[in-house]
């Protein structure tokens, strides 16, 4: 018995997609980037001036969308300023963004640390209602 002529393109169509190293395949650096300038720019049209995203293990969403990362022990909230994004989560994933994110930077934060856990000599922001220094504009 043959195989109509549809099934056998079809067949060595997904033989090709299958033969194809995936492991290697990376979005390119620059894209992460790009990203970063759509979602300022999309800010700057509603005025606003930062924007927070926030991600669990099983919705990384956004934080990896912009970042790379995709947070496996504790939650992460991103902070998109207009020069920088800012992950900000417990010490224990601090080194899992080093080793994936591909863009942005981390600062541990209290507030997403695993409870119990001594974190060493990890520097940790403590939550605070009225930072010191933050007016929510700059002084420059």
């Amino acid at each position: 018995m043959s195989l109509p002529r549809n099934s056998k393109r079809k067949i060595i169509a997904v033989t090709k997609l299958l033969e194809e190293d995936y492991l290697n395949k990376r979005i390119p650096d620059n894209e992460y980037e790009e990203r970063a300038v759509k979602i300022r720019r999309a800010l700057a049209q509603e005025g606003l001036e930062v924007g927070i995203a926030y991600a669990t293990e099983h919705m990384p969403g956004d934080v990896q969308y912009l970042t790379g990362y995709d947070p496996h022990l504790e939650n992460v909230a991103l902070l998109v300023t207009p020069d920088r994004i800012i992950a900000l989560g417990g010490a224990e994933g601090e080194k899992m963004f080093e080793d994936s994110a591909r863009f942005g930077e981390w600062r541990n934060l209290t507030l997403f640390e695993i409870p119990f856990q001594d974190y060493g000599r990890h520097e940790i922001l403590e939550p605070s209602r009225n930072p010191e220094g933050c007016s929510g504009h700059d002084t420059e």
